[in-house]
C-alpha cells in the first residue's frame, strides 16, 4: 500500500498456481476488498471492476470494491488496485476475499469454502 496526497492505495495480485498446460483454470473469480467504514473508494484499477457493494457473508456485512474476472487460467495474474480517500490502513481491510465458481473443492479438500482470504501488505511491505 501507499499514501499519497491524502490518498491510500491498496494492491492485490491474484493468480493461479496451477501447473502450465495442466492445471485447472479459475472460473467465475470476484475478488472483494473490504471498504472500511466511513472509507470512500477514489478510484480502483483492474480487470473486471463492478464498484462497491455489500456482502453480508464478510464482516456481518460490509461494503466492498468488487472485481469480476470470468477466468484465470494457469499461472495467470491480474493486478487489481483501490485507492481510498484519507489514510486506510491494510489491517483495516480484514475480511477481504477471492472466490470463485468452478472448479470445485473435491471432497479430500482441508476446505469446503470455495474462496481465499486475501492478505494486504501494509504500506511499505512487498
Amino acid at each position: 500500500s501507499t499514501v499519497a496526497g491524502g490518498q491510500t492505495t491498496h494492491r492485490v495480485t491474484v493468480g493461479n498456481d496451477g501447473v502450465a498446460g495442466k492445471g485447472l483454470t479459475a472460473e467465475e473469480v470476484s475478488v472483494a476488498v473490504v471498504v472500511p467504514p466511513g472509507a470512500t473508494v477514489v478510484t480502483a484499477t483492474g480487470p473486471g471492476y463492478a464498484g462497491v457493494q455489500r456482502d453480508p457473508a464478510i464482516n456481518g456485512g460490509a461494503d466492498t470494491a468488487v472485481w469480476r474476472v470470468p477466468r484465470v487460467a494457469p499461472k495467470e495474474q491480474h493486478a487489481f488496485s483501490v485507492t481510498f480517500g484519507g489514510e486506510v490502513s491494510a489491517a483495516s481491510l480484514k475480511g477481504s476475499v477471492v472466490r470463485w465458481a468452478k472448479p470445485a473443492l473435491g471432497p479430500a479438500a482441508a476446505s469446503r469454502a470455495d474462496s481465499v482470504m486475501v492478505t494486504i501488505p501494509a504500506q511499505g511491505a512487498r
